[in-house]
C-alpha cells in the first residue's frame, strides 16, 4: 500500500466478518512496525477456535454446504494438489468446525512445518490457529482500534 500511495497522509484498515479477524492478527503481530494509523472491524469472530461452535443449525447447515461447494469443488483440482487429505476431510467434514479445521492445510500451503515435527491436519490445524487466532495477536495492538459487534451477530 504505501507503495502505490508514497505520498498518504494516513492509512487506514477495515475488516467485515472474517476479513476484521485478519486485520487483528496482522496488526497484532507487526506491533509498532505497521504503517497503519488506525483501524475498524466490523463483525469480528474473536477467538476462532471457538467462534463456530454455536452458530444457529440452519445456518451451520446452509455455511457447511456452501463451504463444500463454492471452496472445495470448485477448487478440488487446484486444493487436491496442496493437500488430498485436506480435501478429503472438508468433504467428510459433518460440522462447520470440523469443515474449518480440516481446511487449515490450504491456508498454510507455503509453510513447512517446525524442523522434527510431523505434518498432520492436526500439526497443520494447531499452526494455523496459533498464526492467525485473533485472540493471539490482539493485545499487541499498537493502534486506534474499533471493533463492532452484534449480540445477535
Amino acid at each position: 500500500m504505501c507503495e502505490r500511495f508514497p505520498a498518504a497522509a494516513f492509512i487506514g484498515m477495515v475488516g467485515v466478518s472474517a476479513g476484521s479477524g485478519l486485520v487483528v492478527s496482522y496488526l497484532g503481530q507487526e506491533g509498532t512496525a505497521t504503517p497503519v494509523g488506525a483501524c475498524c472491524s466490523l463483525c469480528p469472530a474473536y477467538d476462532i477456535e471457538k467462534a463456530f461452535s454455536s452458530l444457529n443449525p440452519l445456518v451451520e447447515k446452509a455455511l457447511l454446504i456452501n463451504a463444500k461447494a463454492y471452496f472445495v469443488r470448485c477448487n478440488e483440482a487446484v486444493l487436491r494438489r496442496v493437500s488430498s487429505a485436506g480435501v478429503d476431510a472438508c468433504l467428510a467434514a459433518r460440522s462447520f468446525v470440523e469443515f474449518f479445521e480440516a481446511a487449515a492445510p490450504f491456508a498454510l500451503c507455503n509453510q513447512q512445518p517446525p524442523k522434527g515435527q510431523e505434518d498432520t491436519i492436526a500439526a497443520q490445524r494447531a499452526r494455523y490457529f496459533a498464526a492467525n487466532n485473533p485472540m493471539n495477536h490482539y493485545h499487541q495492538i499498537q493502534v486506534p482500534s474499533l471493533l463492532v459487534n452484534a449480540r445477535d451477530d
